[in-house]
């Protein structure tokens, strides 16, 4: 009996050996590697799709992205003039380590956009008389998202993620309203961008290319072993 739970334990030590080599993405281990992100997100907090790019640096259990937003998909608003301009700093971290094919992570992400509209709206005086104004909003936001994710190697250095995250946003506008009617004076209202509260969600979907870089020491690569 005890011959046998030896001949098991070998047996189960062996196969673990097996797979933990053959989840490696690379032989040896590859050590801290830079690539090139792009992804696509859904952001509650700007009611829009969103396709960002950026810069990423993975190491063995961490990695940081710093990327700007390119292109928005409006969601819901369908304002005629609108514009958005953003930029996202994420930090991952990976609990079993970045250089396994299938790999898990937690993340934070900080998101910051200007929100801009413009149109024509009436506005009433004092005395019940309407007039032209142009209403220009520039909205500033602060979201936080915390929240978990997969990584997998897909092609040799081409790397595809799923993110999911909540937290909260805070925002504020800055709004002028141009009088079309020299009877009429402008007015200017600004508010700092953590003057109101709501809560944030995300959906990101991205790909990597990591670039080549440099080899861990043989006794750093012999842990992952």
């Amino acid at each position: 009996m005890k011959k046998t739970l030896v001949v098991l334990l070998c047996v189960c030590l062996t196969g673990i050996a097996v797979a933990q080599k053959a989840d490696s993405t690379s032989k040896p281990v590859p050590g801290p590697q830079w690539g090139i992100e792009v992804n696509y997100s859904l952001m509650s907090y700007t009611e829009s799709g969103v396709i960002g790019a950026g810069i990423v640096h993975t190491r063995k259990k961490h990695a940081f992205a710093l990327g700007t937003h390119i292109w928005h998909q409006d969601l819901f608003t369908h304002i005629e003039t609108w514009s958005r301009v953003g930029v996202a700093f994420t930090y991952s971290y990976f609990p079993i380590g970045s250089h396994r094919m299938f790999a898990p992570y937690l993340f934070y992400d900080l998101n910051y956009g200007l929100l801009a509209s413009r149109r024509d709206v009436m506005l009433a005086d004092g005395n019940g008389n309407d007039y032209n104004v142009v209403r220009e909003v520039d909205n500033h936001t602060l979201a936080h998202h915390f929240g978990i994710g997969v990584r997998g190697n897909i092609h040799r250095r081409f790397f595809a993620h799923l993110a999911l995250g909540a937290g909260p946003a805070t925002y504020g506008d800055v709004v002028t309203l141009r009088s079309r009617q020299a009877a009429y004076p402008d007015t200017h209202t600004s508010e700092h961008p953590f003057t109101h509260f709501e809560p944030a969600y995300m959906l990101r979907i991205g790909i990597v290319y990591q670039l080549e870089g440099k080899e861990w020491r043989k006794k750093e690569s012999s842990t992952f072993q």
